[in-house]
This record gives structure tokens, sequence and C-alpha cells, in this order.
């Protein structure tokens, strides 16, 4: 289910979906280079009733647009630029965090720059381990190093704010909140390699599993209730000296 709402060249999003994460609220923001002169949509699910809103014609120019199995589109001004820029910003929150987020991460910026910036992040990630080789094994150890990185992900806005698994919104204090704990998968190997190449990241992933009561396996904001070892990391976190607290916690979870 989609809602929007549009803005001169900002656009808000929300989308509930259910999948192996359920009842997963995602809220996007998004920005164009230049304003829109027109734009529609249509729902592609059917419709029962429409209540009040069936008096309006909601497929063109309509303030709202909202949903199920939604397709739109958008028109501008070809006179002011032959190129268009997108920038969209997510947020677990609202809207206005996805706002807050696209406003502190990408304003002011080109694409190009915005590549640059995202290039340099991830060569500076990638270069906690300085490796020698062929081309092929480089390209080997690199591609898994920045697999490690994809999941467990940060799940909080700018502002520290993320939806817990009771679907309340947090503030996230004195660490970055995370996700995505395929715990089964991963404590043998990568939280071990993070207390090696990057320890605030296993600080922070041991403290939003506590702030979650330790899940068996978060997926956004549903405990999937799949696959174990998550007291594994706690226990990783506290012998490798990430915080003291932690297997204290872990135990009375």
């Amino acid at each position: 289910e989609i809602a929007s709402c549009l803005v001169g060249s900002e656009m808000c999003i929300r989308d509930s979906t259910n999948g192996w994460a359920r009842t997963n609220y995602t809220y996007f923001a998004m920005s164009f280079s230049k304003p829109i002169t027109h734009y529609g949509c249509e729902e592609k699910a059917k419709v029962n009733y429409r209540g009040g809103y069936a008096k309006f014609n909601m497929k063109e120019n309509f303030p709202d647009i909202g949903g199920r199995k939604i397709v739109a589109y958008f028109d501008f001004d070809p006179k002011m630029s032959d190129e268009l820029e997108v920038k969209v910003a997510l947020s677990g929150v609202s809207t206005e965090g996805a706002l807050k987020n696209l406003r502190a991460e990408a304003s002011g910026a080109d694409f190009n720059q915005l590549a640059a910036k995202a290039s340099d992040t991830w060569n500076k990630a990638l270069s906690v381990i300085d490796a020698k080789g062929s081309d092929d094994q480089l390209a080997m150890l690199y591609t898994s190093l920045y697999h490690t990185m994809i999941n467990p992900c940060v799940y909080t806005d700018v502002d520290g704010q993320y939806r817990g698994l009771d679907h309340n919104i947090h503030q996230a204090d004195g660490f970055t909140n995370y996700t995505v704990f395929s715990v089964w998968d991963t404590y043998r190997a990568l939280h071990p390699l993070f207390n090696i190449i990057n320890r605030q990241v296993n600080t922070d992933i041991a403290k939003s599993m506590l702030k979650h009561c330790v899940p068996v396996f978060k997926s956004v904001t549903y405990q999937s209730l799949g696959w174990y070892g998550r007291y594994g990391i706690v226990k990783v976190a506290h012998f490798d000296g990430c915080q003291a607290y932690f297997l204290d916690r872990s135990i009375n979870v």
C-alpha cells in the first residue's frame, strides 16, 4: 500500500509492505532538479469503494496519491535543461524523517559530487585491509569484504530516531541502530572480523540487539523467529573488549 504527497519539486511517499518482514513501513523523500509541470497516476489493483474521493479526478494532478499497485508519471519542463537529477532518501520512521535525511545527506550537491563522495566512502571502508595478489585474487577479496558491509545495516535516521520491533519510534542514545541480524550466518566469522577491522560497528550492533531484547533474526521491524547465534555476538563483543556490560545484559534477557 502506497500513500504520497507532492510539494513543489519534493515528493514524500509512505509504503507499507508485508513480506519476510511483516508490516514493514518504508518512507521515501524525492527531490527533482526541475519543477513538475504535470503528473498523474493509476491504481492497477481493484478498488471496490472510494467514498467521497470518487467525485474527484484522482488520476491527474491530485495532491495525494494512494492505493495498491500504483503506477505514476511526472512531466518536467524540457526547456530548463536536458538533464533531470532525482535524489531519493529513505526512513523507517516518517516522511519528515526521510526529508531530514535527504536534506542532510544530499542537499546542495549534484550527481557527480554525490557519486564521488560515495566512492570515497567505500574506498575508505575497504582500505582497512591492504593486500597484494593477482587482479582476480584482489577482486575476490575486496568483493567479499564489500559484502560483509551490506548487512547488518544502519536503520537510524540522521536525528537518531528509529522504529523498533514494537513499531514505536525510539531514540538511539550513544549508538547507531542496526537491523537485519542474520546471526546464524554471521556470528562465527563476520563479528570476529568486525572486532579486527571496525569495533565500533560491533559495539553498535550489540547495543542494537540488546535494545531489541536480543532478537533471533530481526529484519527491519519484524522478528522472523528463525536462526540462532544471537548470544554469540554479544559474547564476542564482550570478550574482545567492546563493552563490558553486554555479557551481563544478555544473560538477564
